[in-house]
């Protein structure tokens, strides 16, 4: 079984949707203090976020042709392109889409990535806003130099897609929301038919398990063992 595991981009391409915002931190002052007495400017921490609609899944990106090995030992390059036009760009939207102006009291999209990562309990930071998990139009091609024994085999793509609603507060301003998409792992592999699926999930991860599974479903002959459920 082979399974790449990337936290950053992978050599595919384009995007679904084009997110983005542009936001500064908030202030406070007195009206009568002189500009020395004046207090300076900071950003709000991330206790002042809130957030709802937190959800954490693997997705199948992309597919191969089936592949099929005729004699062991045998070398294959599986090029591997979008499911059904599934490309993503992180990013973070403010509520009424659009990008915030200099006057609003918005978070940055930096902060509200970090304050997500420590929502979800990420151990590395997610995709960053702008990050696009497909670079190339015509999909990325997965070699297998080693060789593999005959048979039939599947290759895939996935990503661990997070995706959420914030509510953000600053001081004593007027509360914002917003929506994000992100990520925190994207990869692919390639695994034979003639074996079953090992689910190797663990607690508050993606399933990728299922993912495979619907890759299998997607290119393995009637009968193959990775077509019944993950064990």
């Amino acid at each position: 079984m082979k399974r790449i595991l990337s936290r950053r981009n992978l050599p595919i391409s384009a995007v679904l949707f084009a997110l983005g915002a542009a936001a500064t931190a908030c202030t406070s002052s007195d009206e009568g203090a002189t500009n020395a007495d004046k207090p300076k400017s900071k950003a709000c921490g991330g206790e002042a976020f809130e957030w709802s609609a937190v959800d954490r899944r693997a997705e199948l990106t992309g597919l191969a042709k089936p592949i099929h090995v005729k004699k062991d030992g045998q070398h294959y390059t599986a090029h591997i392109k979008s499911v059904d036009g599934r490309f993503y760009e992180a990013g973070v939207t403010p509520a009424g889409g659009g990008k915030r102006g200099d006057g609003d009291q918005g978070p940055k999209p930096a902060q509200v990535m970090a304050s997500l990562g420590k929502e979800i309990g990420a151990d590395e930071p997610l995709a960053e806003p702008g990050e696009k998990h497909m670079e190339d139009k015509d999909g990325m091609f997965f070699e297998n130099a080693t060789g593999d024994p005959a048979g039939h085999y599947f290759a895939y793509s996935y990503i661990e897609l997070v995706s959420g609603d914030y509510r953000y507060t600053c001081g004593d301003g007027e509360p914002s929301e917003g929506h994000v998409v992100t990520w925190t792992a994207a990869g692919s592999g390639t695994l034979p038919c003639a074996s079953r699926i090992e689910d190797e999930a663990f607690a508050g991860e993606p399933d990728l398990a299922a993912v495979e599974h619907q890759a299998a479903q997607a290119s393995c002959p009637p009968g193959s063992p990775a077509l019944r459920d993950p064990a």
